[in-house]
């Protein structure tokens, strides 16, 4: 398997997995810490999150209808995990919004 932001051949047991079922994405430890513990990517978790209020939807009703943990959930939410695109957009597609519209929030939380 290869790591999603290196792209380099992952050969020892250290590494971060991210997704569910078939719609996985690996980093190495190194490459997570770097690009999503130390802030590189969109606040995508927390856009979730508002959104999923804005619907009134609890997150153990989220959970349970994208088919993932309501811890998983929460640690997606508190941006200590990040969901594949698989997931995101089932997420989407159970809020009934766009993909688009939970990126934006996103991007609007980046730049506050």
């Amino acid at each position: 398997m290869y790591c999603i932001k290196c792209f380099k051949l992952i050969e020892d047991n250290k590494y971060t997995q991210i997704g569910i079922g078939g719609l996985k994405e690996y980093y190495h430890d190194s490459c997570y810490k770097k690009y999503v513990k130390e802030g590189s990517i969109l606040p995508i978790g927390k856009a979730i999150k508002l959104v999923r209020i804005e619907k009134g939807v609890a997150q153990k009703v989220l959970a349970v209808g994208i088919g993932v943990t309501d811890n998983y959930l929460s640690l997606i939410e508190n941006a200590r995990r990040v969901p594949s695109l698989g997931v995101l957009i089932v997420i989407a597609q159970f809020l009934v919004v766009p993909l688009s519209y939970i990126i934006k929030k996103a991007e609007d939380l980046e730049e506050d």
